[in-house]
C-alpha cells in the first residue's frame, strides 16, 4: 500500500481529486493504465467519487483486442461503466501526435456523454521527464519545460479536466508492485521501436546521460516541478492581460507591445489555444506570431487579422492564374475585368486604387495575376529604378498582415500592378500612349 500511499499524498497536494467528481480513467491494458485504475479503486472509498472506464481502440496492433477485452472483464469485476471508441490513425507519418489528438477527443465525446468532469490518464514520473527532455530538443520555451500539468483542462473552452494522479511515480516502481499483487497487464511492443522519439530518449538518450549523471533524473523531475508553478503564475497574468488588451472583437496592439516580453510569448500561446484549438510549444511558431503582431502599425486590429495568421501556419494562401486581355475573369472570388478604351483627361486623375490604366501595346494578350513572392521586384511610378518589392510595400506602411493579400499582375516578366498600391513605371500611360488598358478589380 506504500505506492498508493504516495500517489494519494500527490493528489492531496495538487488537489486534483474531490468528493462528489465524477471520473473517466483512461485504460489501455499497460502496466501504467491498470495500475491507475487499482489506485483510483483505492481512492474511491476516501474521496467518494464516481469511476467511469474508458478504452480506445487505435487499431494499430493485433494485441488490442486482448487488451480491450481484459479491460472490460476488470470493469465488468468491479461494477465499473466500461466505455470505448475505434479510433482511425491515417499515414504512416507522425502517429504519434495523430493518435493521441484522438485518442483525447475521443475521451472528450465519452466525458460529454456520461457527464464527467475529469479524465485521468495514467501518465507517470518517467513521461514527465521524456516530455520535458523532447521539449527541450524541439525548441520551447517555459511551458514545454515544465512537462505534464498534475490537472490541465483537456480543450480550452472546456470545463472537462485532465489529471495525472499517478505522475510522482516511476514505472519501474508500478510493475514492481503489479508484479508482486499478481496482477496481469500488456506490454506495447511498438514502446520498443526506436523509430519514435519518445522511446529514443527513454532506451537510448536518458541511460546515456546517466552514466555521467546518476542523479539525472531527478533533478529534471525537481526543475519540471519548480517550473510548472512558475509556469501556472505567469500564465494565470497573462489570461488577465489578454482580457485587458481584446475586447469586441478588438485586439490592442499598441497595449500588446508595451508588456514585458515573457507575457506577450504567453499571450501568443494563449492565443494559438484560443484560436487554433492547440497547444504549440515550438518556440518559432511563437517568436513568428509575436513579430507579426508587434510589425503591426495600427493601435487596434480586428482579432480575425490574428485568426487568418494562426490558421495560416499549415496552408498559405497562393494564387497563380494566367488571364487573356481582354477578357472577365473570377480569380479565387475576385472578379476581374479588362478592356480597351479610349484616352481621356480622367486617366490621368484616376482615385480608384483597384482600377489600373496601362500602355497596351506594353502588355501582352496574356498576363499572370498572383500572389507576391520573396524575390519580387518592382519598379514603381515614378522612380527611376526597381526595388525589393517587400521594401517598397515597407516603405508605403502597408500592414504586413495585408502584404500576402495583395494581387500582383505581371506581363512578360515584368511586375506591372501591385494591386491596390501602385502601378509601375515601365508600364504607365504617357501622351504618345496609342492603346490603353483598363483592369479593374472588384475586392
Amino acid at each position: 500500500m506504500e505506492l498508493f500511499k504516495k500517489c494519494e499524498k500527490f493528489v492531496s497536494e495538487k488537489g486534483i481529486i474531490e468528493n462528489r467528481d465524477k471520473i473517466l480513467v483512461s485504460v489501455s491494458g499497460g502496466p501504467d493504465s491498470i495500475f491507475l485504475l487499482y489506485f483510483l479503486l483505492y481512492l474511491r472509498n476516501k474521496y467518494n467519487f464516481s469511476l467511469f472506464v474508458s478504452y480506445i481502440h487505435h487499431h494499430l496492433r493485433k494485441q488490442a483486442d486482448k487488451e480491450f477485452m481484459y479491460v472490460k472483464e476488470i470493469s465488468k469485476k468491479y461494477g465499473i461503466p466500461f466505455y470505448y471508441r475505434n479510433i482511425k490513425i491515417e499515414g504512416k507519418t507522425g502517429i504519434e501526435e495523430k493518435s493521441r489528438e484522438k485518442r483525447y477527443k475521443a475521451l472528450y465525446q465519452i466525458a460529454k456523454k456520461t457527464g464527467v468532469n475529469k479524465i485521468a490518464t495514467g501518465h507517470t514520473l518517467d513521461d514527465n521527464i521524456e516530455s520535458v527532455l523532447l521539449n527541450f530538443f524541439r525548441g520551447t520555451g517555459l511551458a514545454g519545460m515544465s512537462g505534464i500539468l498534475p490537472e490541465r483542462k483537456i480543450y480550452k473552452n472546456s470545463n472537462i479536466f485532465l489529471i495525472r494522479p499517478i505522475l510522482t511515480v516511476r514505472k519501474s516502481e508500478i510493475k514492481k508492485f503489479l508484479n508482486n499483487k499478481g496482477i496481469k497487464y500488456y506490454l506495447d511492443k511498438s514502446n520498443l521501436n526506436l523509430k519514435y522519439r519518445r522511446n529514443l530518449i527513454r532506451y537510448k538518450i536518458i541511460p546515456y546521460l546517466k552514466k555521467f549523471f546518476p542523479s539525472f533524473t531527478d533533478i529534471i523531475a525537481k526543475t519540471s516541478s519548480i517550473l510548472q508553478d512558475d509556469f501556472l503564475y505567469i500564465e494565470k497574468e497573462a489570461i488577465k492581460t489578454l482580457e485587458l488588451i481584446l475586447k469586441n472583437g478588438q485586439f490592442n496592439v499598441s497595449e500588446f507591445k508595451k508588456i514585458d516580453i515573457s507575457i506577450r510569448r504567453f499571450i501568443v500561446q494563449l492565443l494559438f489555444e484560443k484560436i487554433a484549438g492547440v497547444s504549440y510549444r515550438s518556440y518559432n511558431k511563437i517568436e513568428n506570431l509575436r513579430n507579426f503582431i508587434e510589425g503591426i502599425k495600427e493601435s487596434y486590429v480586428p482579432i480575425s487579422i490574428i485568426e487568418e495568421r494562426i490558421k495560416g501556419e499549415k496552408k498559405e494562401r497562393k494564387i497563380y492564374k494566367v488571364i487573356e486581355i481582354p477578357g472577365k475573369y473570377n480569380v479565387d472570388g475576385i472578379f476581374i475585368e479588362s478592356e480597351y478604351i479610349k484616352k481621356s483627361p480622367f486617366i490621368f486623375k484616376n482615385m480608384d486604387k483597384y482600377t489600373g490604366y496601362f500602355d497596351g501595346e506594353k502588355v501582352g494578350k496574356k498576363i499572370i495575376v498572383r500572389s507576391r513572392k520573396k524575390r519580387d521586384m518592382f519598379q514603381p511610378l515614378g522612380m527611376q529604378k526597381e526595388k525589393k518589392l517587400s521594401r517598397f510595400l515597407i516603405d508605403r506602411k502597408i500592414p504586413i498582415y495585408k502584404r500576402d493579400k495583395i494581387l500582383i499582375f505581371q506581363s512578360k516578366n515584368e511586375i506591372m500592378w501591385v494591386c491596390g498600391v501602385e502601378i509601375s513605371e515601365k508600364f504607365k500611360i504617357t501622351e504618345e500612349t496609342k492603346k490603353i488598358l483598363k483592369i479593374k478589380v472588384n475586392v
